[in-house]
């Protein structure tokens, strides 16, 4: 069970199927390793709440604070030490590898190549409704992510921002369905992924260049915000909440 650590609503799934993490407040973090079938909960040396964690492998994670401070553990989360400095108002964290780490924030994007030891803006520009937008104008700072090997997304409101070098350069990805604000995405590699935008869930297996749509989820099961995060087509976590709970 998860009573009195689902809170931030953010699912990251770990480097199998079965393992999965959901940031939480007071410093913790829910993880599981069956698949959801039972949790514990993972203590940072702080008392603020997570806002994202990544673990790209079974024993290196990170995990993002409020506040933007970031966290780095080499034991599987029972140790963990500041890495980076503080300050960003992180929306995002992505891992795309044990050693690149991507914070997405207020000011655009952050990435760091060394395994968090130094953070760097990235720099450059997309095309936005015919004109050319800095990276470093967007406010990431509520925005949904995903990343798998070399390939990463970000929610830009209602754009999604990929890459397909772990976050070195990127472009955008055309919106599922314009005119409905984006909550999630979960992509199972460069081709293939998922969307939620406005209750309703995306499907795609063109990089986002064509979607459907495959379910609207009931607006009382509906996390706040969503989120999700898939293992394969058919398997996949949604956070739901109930009245009441």
């Amino acid at each position: 069970a998860l009573d009195g650590l689902w809170q931030q609503d953010r699912v990251r799934l770990g480097p199998s199927p079965e393992e999965a993490y959901v940031a939480a407040e007071h410093g913790r973090i829910g993880a599981t390793s069956d698949g959801g079938g039972r949790w514990s909960a993972l203590q940072l040396p702080s008392d603020k709440p997570v806002f994202d964690v990544a673990f790209p492998a079974r024993d290196t994670g990170y995990a993002a604070l409020r506040g933007g401070a970031v966290y780095r553990t080499d034991d599987g989360g029972r140790a963990w030490r500041r890495c980076g400095p503080e300050g960003r108002a992180p929306g995002s964290l992505l891992a795309p590898s044990a050693s690149v780490v991507i914070v997405a924030t207020a000011r655009g994007i952050w990435r760091s190549s060394d395994g968090c030891a130094v953070f760097r803006h990235v720099r450059g520009a997309v095309t936005l409704h015919g004109k050319r937008r800095d990276l470093s104008s967007f406010d990431l700072s509520y925005s949904g992510a995903y990343a798998a090997s070399a390939h990463a997304i970000v929610l830009v409101g209602r754009e999604i921002l990929e890459s397909t070098d772990a976050g070195a350069h990127w472009q955008l990805v055309p919106h599922p369905a314009p005119g409905r604000l984006l909550e999630d995405v979960s992509f199972l590699n460069a081709n293939v992924g998922y969307a939620l935008a406005g209750g309703h869930l995306y499907f795609t297996r063109s990089r986002g260049r064509r979607w459907r749509e495959i379910l609207t989820l009931p607006s009382a099961e509906s996390a706040e915000p969503p989120a999700m995060s898939f293992s394969s087509v058919d398997d996949g976590y949604i956070a739901t909440r109930y009245p009441g709970e």
